[in-house]
């Protein structure tokens, strides 16, 4: 472990790649206190770091053992980062902020990746990017106290607009089954969930609206990875139903 007031921040970002978290974004806290004036972090903080991934990588270096715990990907994400963090820096300079945010943090990741360039709003509700289309996520905020060292540049997909604004045709809001998307509106949850939830639901497993995005094919997720996830969320959303 390291113990040096600095940490080479490429060195740890391809240590993060190899683990498929191939998305990575440096903040200092001071541009963070002038463009999250809400965000709370802890004392002595000076650096941000906002990890994501795009494409199959993470799901193809998550060990299938991992499938089986409550929370795979963020439990996989956690031990990365650690791993990552401990080989360079002492363990009382660093905090992560994201997955298990504390209480008292007010962290918002979209507003974290719109700054990044990452994210712009798609007709899904969910983040879309002109490099990597709705095919990234969200994995780890991390927060040091000690400065990181950056030469040559780390990779970003910076994005300066959705490719939204120039889609002629839509093909999100015409391949939805429920009617749910539109153009200019918010996502109706009510109507996707209710679709997801019927029996042999055309999206149970998938998301068509999400898979007839044309931005970005290639990283599209493979379709056991979308089968995990869209199956695993389908009890609690019939309990959210039943609840209502």
């Amino acid at each position: 472990m390291g113990d040096s007031l600095t940490v080479n921040l490429n060195s740890l970002v391809a240590d993060l790649d190899a683990d498929g978290l191939n998305l990575c974004h440096r903040f200092s806290v001071d541009y963070l206190a002038d463009s999250m004036p809400n965000l709370s972090l802890p004392a002595k903080s000076c650096e941000l770091l906002l990890i994501g991934n795009y494409g199959n990588a993470l799901w193809q270096a998550m060990p299938a053992a991992c499938l089986s715990r409550p929370h795979p990907v963020d439990s996989f994400t956690t031990d990365c980062v650690t791993r990552a963090l401990e080989k360079q820096v002492a363990k009382d300079s660093w905090s992560l902020l994201f997955p298990h945010t504390p209480d008292d943090i007010n962290l918002s990741l979209q507003q974290l990746g719109a700054l990044a360039g990452w994210h712009h709003p798609s007709p899904l509700g969910i983040g879309i990017n002109k490099n990597l289309g709705l095919w990234f996520a969200y994995r780890a905020v991390v927060v040091l106290n000690v400065q990181l060292n950056e030469s040559p540049p780390v990779r970003r997909p910076w994005s300066e607009e959705s490719p939204c604004i120039a889609c002629e045709y839509t093909p999100c809001v015409t391949a939805c089954p429920a009617s749910a998307l539109t153009s200019d509106k918010s996502p109706d949850l009510t109507a996707c969930v209710n679709h997801r939830i019927t029996s042999e639901s055309s999206c149970a497993s998938t998301c068509l609206a999400r898979v007839a995005c044309p931005v970005a094919p290639q990283w599209q997720y493979q379709s056991e990875q979308l089968a995990y996830f869209y199956e695993r969320s389908l009890p609690s959303l019939k309990q959210w139903v039943a609840s209502g």
